[in-house]
């Protein structure tokens, strides 16, 4: 099954969750991996997830770190997320980024933005940027929507926009309420 625009399902805590985006044709899964973060989840867990699932690719949720090498090398993640403070601080290099900004944000550290701009696969932005905003970003990258609610219609229909959603806990393993994720997904299938 494939969806309309490129989905990410973030802060995955729980295999339910990973299996069934991978399942619906979600094409980035985030999991926490910075201890102390809401949602975090242990190496050795991770691990344990990610050979239940096949697919998307994987995204290590690094916000607040102050180094990604344990990060890379216990979880080998497709791509890295931080907020553009967090790109600041860390200067990486080599690394697939997805970067947390808001329009403002982006404007005000543009310069960084551009030193990094061939590592910067996605840039995750708030649902409040206008449609003029999007497409006005999208010019030059991939966006992804933070939960756009409402908004996912009118979205999907401006090039290089995806969205971004969030997993939840289980109630215990293998109970979970999917129907708020299933209704986006259901209606971004082809």
């Amino acid at each position: 099954m494939a969806l309309k625009v490129t989905v990410k399902v973030g802060n995955i805590s729980n295999l339910s969750d990973a299996r069934y985006c991978a399942g619906m044709g979600v094409d980035l899964l985030g999991f926490t991996v910075v201890p102390g973060n809401a949602g975090y989840v242990e190496p050795k867990q991770f691990q344990e997830m990610r050979g239940w699932f096949a697919g998307p690719q994987v995204v290590a949720e690094a916000y607040g770190t102050d180094d990604l090498s344990d990060i890379m090398n216990q979880y080998q993640p497709d791509l890295v997320e931080l907020s553009i403070e967090d790109m600041m601080v860390l200067n990486p290099s080599n690394i697939k980024l997805i970067v947390a900004t808001s329009v403002e944000g982006f404007e005000r550290h543009k310069q960084i933005v551009d030193q990094h701009k061939l590592d910067i696969a996605y840039l995750l932005v708030p649902d409040t940027a206008t449609n003029d905003e999007l497409r006005k970003l999208a010019a030059e990258f991939q966006i992804l929507v933070d939960n756009p609610g409402e908004n996912t219609r009118q979205l999907i229909e401006i090039p290089h926009i995806g969205i971004a959603l969030k997993g939840s806990a289980e109630t215990r393993p293998g109970y979970k309420n999917y129907d708020e994720l299933a209704q986006v997904l259901e209606f971004l299938e082809e």
